[in-house]
């Protein structure tokens, strides 16, 4: 007999449920597939920096007439919760969106990166007017009161007057200064020598006699440009008037930064009395320095703390510490890294290169672990060395003669045997001293079984 079967079987109600559910469960598994892999790029992208800005309360000016001021400065915090910091300062009519290049690299991304403005500079605050026309009356008194305007030493103390601002410990904090702001870290290192360290970039290791020599650059222009003719780079530096788009395009470009609108926009928002004052105070400080006060040299600085400090250049850029120069500041206890063919902003060049080299340089080391001492069999320490009889260092020659020769060191005596003392009995209170074999008060004494003479027995007759 043959049945016939059916082609479609009775689906039970909870088979059906399955199958129309089935899409619905597909769709949520692909949606969490996708979520966790965008979790993981977003996990992979670099945080972004948050533009931030501090009021940074200036109360020792000790300038008459202006006890205090407030100066608003414009940074960009990126991973607040890394350590250690890394406080970058940029150069010279420039701003903190020429370090945007090397933000985004994953060698830096366990810091916390603070990138600011110096004071008349992009979106800081200039200097308040009062102390303008308090300067600008006599030119002679920023030797005097340098700590308080654009000079290396105002900058410096203005930074660390902005860390104390955010709570951050001198201990936590890493200085990157480039061109100009190689300067302000060496200040700052001699200001609060609790610094982590620092790396220069573009910046000379010089002492204040030669100050102007890091001013120097090509000397007259070749194409002079938007700028008179017969403008020298040591002119620019010192301007004193505000740049145009093409001025500071032509600027940037002999600093080796590729123009943009970002640095057309930060040498138009550079305060020109920062560029004039601070090439005045590097050109005469050497000339007013019984005016500086306690102000000490940068390369003093550099020879006094040389394991602070750090040198990253590239091999294209004009002014490359190379010669004699880089063998006298190697010299000194600094390291060097170089970027084969970057020029003067190595950062801009390869800043793949340029982070790692910073990462290194920075990272804390681990805290070197105590080494326990090794006991002495004998007496738990090694004993002392003994003195050697022969003025050389090196000792006798093996050929010397007898007298000459270094006598063997005694051996170690070991230290006599003593058998360990039991504890003394704790004294009752209640029981007086009495000395041993002394009857008690009120007891018959003991007779002695021995007598103390002998007994002599005599036979009987």
């Amino acid at each position: 007999m043959i049945m016939s079967i059916p082609r479609t079987l009775p689906l039970s109600l909870g088979s059906r449920l399955a199958l129309a559910l089935a899409p619905l469960f597909l769709a949520m598994a692909l949606g969490c597939a996708g979520g966790g892999a965008q979790d993981k790029a977003r996990a992979a992208a670099p945080p972004e920096p948050v533009r931030k800005l501090v009021a940074v309360h200036m109360d020792d000016s000790g300038v008459p007439g202006i006890p205090s001021y407030d100066l608003n400065i414009s940074y960009l915090d990126q991973n607040p919760i890394g350590r250690p910091v890394i406080l970058f300062i940029h150069g010279n009519s420039a701003s903190k969106e020429c370090f945007e290049p090397l933000l985004a690299q994953p060698p830096l991304r366990p810091f916390r990166l603070i990138v600011v403005d110096l004071p008349g500079h992009g979106e800081s605050d200039w200097f308040p007017p009062a102390l303008r026309n308090h300067f600008q009356g006599d030119e002679y008194r920023i030797f005097q009161e340098n700590r308080h305007y654009y000079t290396y030493p105002g900058y410096a103390h203005t930074l660390l007057r902005f860390l104390g601002a955010l709570d951050i410990r001198p201990e936590d904090t890493c200085l990157l200064g480039w061109g100009l702001g190689g300067n302000i870290a060496m200040d700052m290192v001699a200001e609060q020598p609790r610094l982590h360290g620092a790396i220069l970039m573009g910046t000379p290791i010089l002492p204040m006699t030669r100050f102007m020599e890091a001013f120097q650059g090509p000397g007259r222009l070749p194409d002079p440009g938007p700028f008179p003719a017969g403008t020298t780079f040591r002119d620019l530096q010192g301007w004193r008037r505000p740049f145009d788009a093409g001025e500071a395009r032509a600027f940037h470009a002999l600093a080796g930064i590729p123009p943009s609108v970002v640095t057309e926009a930060a040498g138009a928002a550079t305060d020109p009395e920062a560029r004039y004052f601070m090439v005045k105070f590097a050109s005469e400080a050497a000339a007013h320095a019984g005016a500086l006060g306690g102000y000490q040299d940068p390369e003093a600085t550099v020879r006094r703390y040389p394991e602070k400090f750090a040198v990253l250049q590239g091999t294209g850029d004009p002014a490359c510490i190379q010669g004699r120069e880089k063998g006298r500041v190697m010299a000194m206890g600094v390291r060097f890294g170089e970027i084969e063919g970057a020029g003067p902003a190595a950062f801009v060049d390869a800043p793949d290169q340029a982070a790692r080299f910073i990462s290194r340089h920075f990272w804390p080391a681990p805290a070197p672990q105590p080494q326990r001492p090794v006991p002495h069999r004998f007496h738990g320490n090694p004993p002392p060395p003994h003195p050697r009889r022969h003025p050389h260092p090196r000792g006798p020659h093996p050929q010397a003669p007898r007298h000459l020769r270094p006598s063997p060191p005694a051996p170690p005596q070991p230290r006599p045997f003593r058998r360990p003392q039991p504890a003394p009995r704790p004294q009752d209170p209640r029981r007086p001293h009495r000395a041993p074999g002394r009857p008690r008060p009120g007891q018959r004494p003991a007779r002695n079984p021995s007598p103390a003479y002998p007994l002599l027995i005599f036979p009987v007759p």
